[in-house]
């Protein structure tokens, strides 16, 4: 045979009772990636039975008769180099953790979620498979290798840790900004609620957005918009203090977390970066522009007990920022 071998897809299994919405991910999906659909778990289960093999499950968290998770756990027993992602309309925290944990799964996408949301995550799943597959490889050598010398077992346990540090970067990273994810912000900010209850030590986040950011990406196009975000990402992870931490929550929305810091002290933190933000000079497409947040600030107090409840009054002075006409910060009372 004569010309180059192409490249094989990757395969992705997409488990969901909606037929129509299979068939559109299907459409989408096609020319990239190796697609195969089921409408239940039995269905998708039948077709593991009869040798599908599928680097990506993307499954719907209810089905009929069982529930996605139950499938996503069977992947994890079974197939555990599948990389397993759930997709769900319902956003019941409790629920939707306690369905983390028994399927321990890679990613969420909340539905409706757009296309870029599902492209980001199937790169980001496809990153995971690679780095897994790496790894797995890496333990068998060590295996083979177990009475070579030691140097050279060495080396292989080097490899194997830098796999586990980029698969542990994957999972509490955001892929656009590079700043901590959600997820990481979620179980830090549990953390921290845990530690105050325990030792009555101060803790406040500021909940940061960039003003009027769907005209940025109505004007000037997503490829821009995101080049925005990683330009703001960048100047706040350059401008907090060294005991904070920052994160993308989604979005445009930022967040930043102070341990040891009352409500004053985070106020004035989040002020002096508002202010130094909306005093630099920035450029789109060659035009100056002028990049402003509004924030949110709120101290964790005996009431907050969750982090949906603390999360929430900061969110809520954030938004009461942006009515008051954007470019400001506003404080959660305890």
């Amino acid at each position: 045979m004569c010309g180059a071998v192409a490249e094989k897809l990757v395969s992705v299994l997409i488990v969901d009772d909606e037929s129509a919405l299979c068939t559109a991910l299907r459409r989408m999906l096609s020319p990239n990636y190796d697609v195969t659909t089921a409408g239940s778990v039995e269905e998708a289960l039948e077709l593991l039975a009869s040798g599908g093999k599928y680097q990506i499950a993307l499954v719907d968290d209810r089905l009929p008769l069982k529930q996605g998770v139950e499938l996503l756990a069977a992947f994890r027993d079974n197939w555990p180099s599948t990389v397993r992602l759930l997709m769900s309309a319902y956003t019941d925290f409790p629920r939707l953790v306690g369905a983390i944990n028994q399927g321990q799964i890679h990613g969420f996408l909340a539905k409706p979620f757009t296309k870029d949301e599902l492209d980001t995550a199937l790169v980001q799943a496809t990153q995971i498979h690679g780095i897994m597959a790496e790894r797995d490889n890496l333990t068998v050598a060590l295996s083979e290798q177990n009475s070579a010398l030691e140097g050279l077992v060495q080396k292989r346990t080097r490899q194997l840790e830098d796999r586990n540090r980029q698969l542990e970067e994957l999972a509490t990273r955001d892929p656009l900004t590079g700043l901590y994810n959600r997820r990481y912000l979620e179980s830090r900010i549990s953390e921290e609620l845990a530690r105050l209850r325990r030792y009555d030590t101060p803790f406040s986040i500021a909940v940061l957005d960039v003003d009027d950011f769907k005209k940025v990406n109505d004007s000037y196009g997503h490829p821009v918009g995101d080049q925005v975000l990683k330009d703001v990402a960048s100047f706040l992870q350059d401008n907090i203090r060294k005991v904070d931490s920052v994160g993308r929550f989604g979005g445009e929305e930022f967040v930043l977390l102070l341990p040891n810091t009352p409500l004053d002290g985070a106020a004035l933190v989040a002020e002096r970066i508002r202010e130094d933000l909306a005093r630099r000079n920035s450029s789109i497409e060659g035009s100056p522009v002028c990049v402003t947040i509004s924030g949110g600030v709120a101290e964790a107090g005996p009431a907050d007990q969750d982090f949906e409840q603390f999360f929430g009054r900061a969110d809520k002075a954030m938004y009461n920022a942006k009515a008051d006409g954007k470019n400001s910060i506003r404080t959660a009372p305890n």
